[in-house]
């Protein structure tokens, strides 16, 4: 049985923003093709979201979550590969970061998430390491995150 859909990358827990940068991992998984992504709401954009993607949300935005792209695939429900998994992580020319931009044009890092494509039952977020509060950096890295 044919079987298109779309996941979405949201931006969650938004305090105020005015963008993102970021990309997705490959999301050619066995048995099931990507057929490309929109950028939603009409949003600015540059780039794309296998390569790296910029977004301007064209104003301050707030909200518990954020639509900002659909990543759009299709398959065949028989031959779709179970627990196939997308990430979003950071864009090659974001410094090793995700980044968020807030309503006065600073840059702070954000955190990525997971999709899990035709999932059966043994894999989910709940079965995935939770995140450390903080990660190992240098002092330039957190200089330039201010310049």
């Amino acid at each position: 049985q044919f079987a298109p859909f779309s996941l979405y990358v949201v931006h969650k827990l938004s305090t105020a923003s005015t963008g993102s940068e970021f990309m997705i991992t490959d999301p050619n998984l066995t048995g099931w093709s990507y057929s490309g992504s929109s950028v939603l709401n009409g949003f600015l954009s540059i780039g794309s979201a296998t390569t790296g993607l910029a977004l301007a949300y064209g104003g301050c935005l707030a909200g518990p979550a954020i639509s900002c792209v659909a990543i759009n695939m299709f398959g065949f429900s028989a031959t779709g590969a179970v627990c196939g998994r997308i990430d979003v992580v950071p864009s090659p020319t974001a410094g090793g970061i995700i980044k968020i931009v807030d309503c006065e044009f600073i840059e702070f890092p954000a955190t990525g998430g997971t999709a899990y494509v035709n999932p059966n039952g043994t894999c989910s977020d709940c079965n995935e390491p939770q995140p450390n509060a903080t990660e190992e950096s240098t002092w330039g890295k957190v200089k330039s995150l201010y310049r």
